[in-house]
């Protein structure tokens, strides 16, 4: 019978496209000899403990998945006594068992192992789940109610109606040893809905409290105290779910109503520990706050996040204070270092909300009002509140600079809206504090790293100071010098730092500085071959639009226009071709904004509508869709590049072609057919009669094919019967 079995096993394993090794998806190879052996060594175990063993078991151990014998090098099962064949020690109750196996082979194993006639209990449906919690697939919160659903098929005590057993001490034991695993699975299935990427947050929340809900009714057949950990570990996992804020196609206030949520479920926390004390099933902690807390600060409209954030933070350290006043029977929550960081992000995000609103609401007369200082001053207090703290002690309240690269980036969030010139000055004093901190004062937490440099230039570029650029420069080189003095990886420049600076010189309209910083950043990647210093779709868009910037400039000559739109075509051709070498990707709206800034340069200019018509091509033929913006975007550059009477024969040509691909791709818009019809004209060249003449031959006859406007979504694109006749006279921007 044993032979038999292994020889059936090594037919099957030797039937692999790899004769001699099996190579699992991590990349490690097994040999097959060594498997053979495992085996061998199961099947002596087996025989060593008593000649009588049952063929079920045989039977068992022959039917046991592959991957159980590969990765477990010890026997499959074990015998308390040589008289009895009741299994006690399983290989899935090892903590490292199937360790390197991902979510997908363990469920297999699982699978095969239920078809098998071997009975797994309750830690094998645990193993499984836990590893669902955390799997990276859309489908994982599905599967981890099916494996639920599973569970409480084979295990009758799992049903709602079970009680604990009490007819003895043993029993009694092993019944609550199974409930606290049953609810543990029940926190890896809410788990599973709160990390879930793939799923709609208002579905997702709404799947994760149904499966709490499940929770304390579970926890409800044993003593509190037994539970309480795990059935905390589940209201967390819920609150962190409220909190991630991720935006629902199903209602846009998704992030406001899972706060609210997410404040109650703490409120009945509190209440039912107040009510019973250490009796309580569940006990909030610390991270129950942040997780509300963080819920608070994904609201970023509501101007009362700050306050709300400020009371969960008074009312912990108040519950701290009481608890070392001696009394044992308050709840004692202690606030941490990312409590303080959570109410300072708020305090940033209201500062933001508050100078966009001040701006958006000024009256075009009056100067700007500073509605901002109060959160910026609060922020500046509660910095040096956390420092305080940390000095007087409490080592756990500032871990690293934080604090101080919060309130670096609420001056640069100002700095945008208001464009208020004394931000950067701002931002530089708090940088030259951090490092007066760390060389005289022994504070080396708060010392400067990458996150501090980017907020300074951040800040700079956000000003809309002319020296923007300049001090963006200095700024990058200073990182340069100390990262070199250092060696310091945390003090390394990164793309996105790039791309800030990049930004500045852009605003100032300087593209030929932008551009020496990119290619200081390529040239800094080429050496030093690390990813933070790799050139991706956001530097490039900079880049280009740094360009595109000069070529919408009324500033320069037409001739420097066109010569910067060239430029900004080449990277973007630079771009393209990135993207077809597994490179950076293109972006639509790039494509986008520089048919736009061809429109301004084309006056009397064929040369840009051959630039503009090597855009359009690129877009489409690249992997986005094509807006009907575009179509009309080169009608108008076309338009405009070719209205002299001596460009009759190529206009024509021009229109009757991009006419016919607009009505093939089914893009044939309003706006399209009023560029051509309604459009500027002149009184030679590109006239009325050349309008009224043209558009006849392209569009005869009415109603138009509906195949030439299928993918226009929206009705008032649609084009009307009136559009195709002239109504507007113009030439050189005067009716006649």
């Amino acid at each position: 019978m044993f032979r038999a079995s292994r020889d059936a096993l090594w037919r099957s394993t030797l039937s692999l496209p790899c004769p001699s090794l099996i190579r699992p998806k991590n990349g490690r190879a097994i040999n097959v000899c060594l498997l053979e052996n495992l085996y061998n060594s199961s099947v002596r175990t087996l025989r060593s403990h008593s000649n009588a063993v049952d063929e079920k078991v045989t039977t068992d151990t022959k039917s046991m998945p592959l991957t159980l014998l590969a990765r477990n090098k010890r026997p499959l099962y074990s015998r308390d006594n040589e008289h009895s064949p009741v299994i006690t020690s399983k290989p899935w109750n090892d903590p490292n068992f199937l360790s390197d196996a991902d979510s997908r082979e363990k469920q297999n194993w699982l699978t095969a192992m239920l078809e098998t006639t071997i009975q797994p209990d309750i830690h094998a449906f645990a193993l499984v789940l836990q590893s669902i919690a955390t799997w990276k697939h859309g489908s994982a919160p599905k599967r981890a109610e099916h494996w639920m659903s599973r569970l409480k098929a084979s295990f009758p005590e799992a049903r709602e109606e079970a009680t604990v057993s009490t007819d003895s001490d043993t029993k009694h034991e092993k019944a609550t040893t199974f409930v606290q695993e049953y609810l543990r699975c029940h926190l890896y299935t809410v788990q599973a809905w709160a990390y879930a990427e793939a799923e709609d947050p208002i579905i997702s929340v709404n799947r994760a409290e149904a499966w709490l809900n499940k929770a304390k009714i579970v926890a409800a057949r044993v003593p509190a105290k037994q539970i309480q950990s795990i059935l905390t570990e589940c209201h967390n996992a819920f609150l962190d779910g409220c909190s991630r804020g991720k935006q629902s196609r199903i209602n846009r206030n998704s992030s406001e109503i899972h706060a609210e949520r997410a404040e109650a479920t703490l409120n009945d926390m509190v209440k039912q520990y107040k009510r019973l004390g250490s009796d309580a099933p569940v006990q909030p902690n610390t991270e129950s706050v942040n997780f509300v807390m963080r819920a608070f600060i994904r609201c970023p409209k509501d101007a009362s996040i700050a306050l709300r954030c400020k009371a969960l933070l008074d009312w912990m350290e108040e519950s701290d204070e009481k608890q070392h006043r001696g009394n044992s029977r308050a709840l004692s929550i202690r606030p941490n270092a990312r409590s303080y960081s959570l109410w300072l992000n708020s305090l940033a995000i209201v500062a933001q909300l508050k100078s966009r609103r001040s701006v958006r609401n000024l009256d075009m007369s009056s100067e700007p009002r500073d509605d901002v200082s109060e959160e910026l001053k609060t922020l500046e207090v509660a910095v040096e509140h956390m420092k305080d703290l940390f000095q007087r002690g409490r080592l756990e309240i500032i871990e690293n600079n934080s604090p101080y690269n919060i309130l670096l980036s609420a001056w640069a969030g100002v700095a945008g809206p208001t464009k208020r010139l004394d931000a950067p000055m701002q931002a530089e004093k708090i940088f030259r504090t951090m490092v007066d901190l760390k060389d005289n004062h022994d504070f080396p937490e708060v010392a400067p790293d990458a996150a501090t440099y980017f907020q300074v230039i951040r800040t700079w570029a956000k000003s809309g100071s002319d020296r923007a650029g300049e001090r963006a420069n200095w700024w990058l080189d200073q990182q340069w010098k100390d990262y070199n003095e250092t060696d310091n990886k945390n003090l390394l420049p990164t793309t996105h730092t790039y791309t800030t600076a990049i930004s500045a010189w852009s605003k100032t309209g300087n593209p030929e500085k932008a551009e020496e910083l990119l290619l200081q950043c390529l040239e800094h990647y080429e050496r030093l071959k690390v990813p933070e210093l790799e050139l991706n779709t956001e530097i490039y868009a900079t880049i280009i639009q740094a360009w595109l910037n000069a070529a919408e400039s009324q500033d320069i000559d037409q001739a420097a226009r066109v010569r910067a739109l060239n430029r900004a075509v080449e990277w973007l051709e630079s771009l393209v071709k990135e993207e077809s070498d597994s490179g950076p990707a293109t972006r639509h709206d790039i494509f986008l904004n520089t048919l736009k800034a061809a429109r301004g340069c084309a006056k009397d200019n064929p040369g840009v509508l051959d630039t503009a018509s090597r855009v359009f091509k690129h877009l489409r033929n690249s992997r986005h869709h094509v807006h009907p913006i575009a179509y009309y975007s080169l009608l108008q550059v076309g338009l405009s590049a070719l209205s002299k009477p001596e460009h009759d024969l190529s206009r024509t040509k021009f229109l009757t072609e991009l006419a016919t691909v607009c009505c093939e791709d089914g893009f044939l818009s309003r706006t399209f057919v009023l560029s051509l019809t309604n459009g500027p004209i002149v009184k030679e060249g590109w006239s009325a009669y050349e309008s009224a003449r043209i558009s006849e031959i392209l569009f005869p006859h009415w109603p138009i094919s509906p195949a030439w406007t299928r993918n226009l979504q929206r009705e008032t694109d649609m084009p009307r019967k009136e559009d195709f006749q002239r109504t507007r006279f113009k030439f050189d921007n005067q009716d006649y």
